[in-house]
């Protein structure tokens, strides 16, 4: 026997009761048609947040009876979900003095004057920094990124974007050399040759003013330089001179060298047959060494030979000596004894 409409109505009540829902006492039993798609649904049963979702409009029409109405937004609580956009973040992106050795410049903005470096200065847009001979310096970036300049290098800020998700570095590379440790987003090396990028995560520029040359390498990760308005790929272990020859190649040993020198992040990613490019002054301690031995062996090895040879000259002699003495004396015997045979053959007949 089914059960009546009041049952079922007063059911639904309770569920709709369990789940936040207002329902009035009086509600007027209505088709069943609702209560059958709400349980054909596979979606679970809305929690207590989502239900108080739904607002004044589900308990409007539950106090009212529309049981079909309250379906409706049962299943569309229950269903429908809202994943917040997140805000876009900005923050205020600046570079700070980390390292310095000897005599360093610095230039906090487009507007301050030059002074001499000191450790946590702060460098903006427009600000620049510079070092002399036997000097070096290392920058960081706000998100981490490490920036390190060589000997006789000088750079400007050129632009600092905000956002904290994707952050832009542009540097403006007036000469020297510079190596770049990214950590998040991109940075941009601009030079009187061509732009280098790096997305993650060694990169070194060294511009040459004097031969209007500038030579990029790529650790590790991938780089891009723009040459000619012609975009040219690197990654691991790849170096380009630009303009010429103006084609990617591998990294020069002596590159991977200057890394490991002047960057001790850089142990963690240089290729494990890195050891094998380093002996060049083998060659020099290997020079020397092979004639003194090879002098000294071939000296004794001869003199044994040939003291041998001359035994062996004087042992020949004698057999030859030995052997023409017995014959020679055998034929003579031989000899005497037939002339004697003869002539007392010859005494008989003349006797008879």
């Amino acid at each position: 026997m089914a059960p009546s409409r009041s049952i079922v109505v007063a059911a639904l009540g309770f569920v709709l009761a369990a789940c936040g829902i207002a329902v009035a006492a009086d509600a007027t039993p209505r088709p069943l048609l609702p209560v059958v798609a709400f349980i054909k649904t596979n979606t679970p049963p809305p929690t207590r947040a989502q239900a108080l979702q739904g607002g004044n409009q589900s308990a409007a029409v539950a106090a009212s009876g529309d049981l079909s109405g309250v379906g409706a937004a049962a299943i569309a609580t229950g269903t429908q979900t809202t994943t917040p956009t997140p805000p876009s973040k900005t923050v205020s992106r600046s570079a700070t003095v980390k390292e310095l050795t000897n005599q360093v410049f610095t230039r906090a903005n487009v507007a301050a004057a030059e002074q001499s470096a000191a450790l946590g200065q702060v460098i903006s847009v427009g600000g620049s920094v510079r070092t002399l001979d036997n000097s070096k310096a290392r920058i960081d970036l706000t998100e981490g990124t490490i920036v390190r300049l060589a000997p006789l290098t000088s750079f400007t800020v050129s632009a600092l974007n905000k956002d904290a998700v994707n952050p832009l570095t542009q540097l403006q590379l007036l000469f020297g050399k510079i190596w770049i440790i990214l950590k998040g987003g991109t940075l941009d090396v601009q030079t009187p040759v061509g732009v280098a990028s790096v997305r993650g995560s060694f990169m070194s520029v060294a511009y040459n003013a004097a031969l209007q040359q500038t030579i990029i390498t790529c650790l590790e990760g991938l780089c891009n330089v723009l040459f000619n308005n012609v975009e040219l790929p690197m990654t691991d272990a790849e170096q380009i001179t630009i303009p010429f020859p103006g084609r990617v190649g591998g990294i020069d040993p002596f590159e991977i060298l200057d890394w490991l020198a002047n960057n001790p992040e850089s142990e963690a990613v240089v290729p494990t047959n890195t050891p094998t490019l380093l002996p060049p002054p083998a060659t020099a301690t290997n020079t020397p060494v092979p004639p003194n031995p090879a002098t000294a062996s071939n000296t004794p090895t001869a003199t044994v030979t040939r003291t041998p040879t001359v035994t062996a000259t004087v042992t020949q002699t004698p057999t030859v000596t030995v052997t023409q003495t017995p014959t020679a004396t055998a034929t003579a015997t031989a000899t005497s004894i037939t002339s004697l045979v003869v002539d007392s053959v010859a005494d008989a007949v003349d006797a008879s």
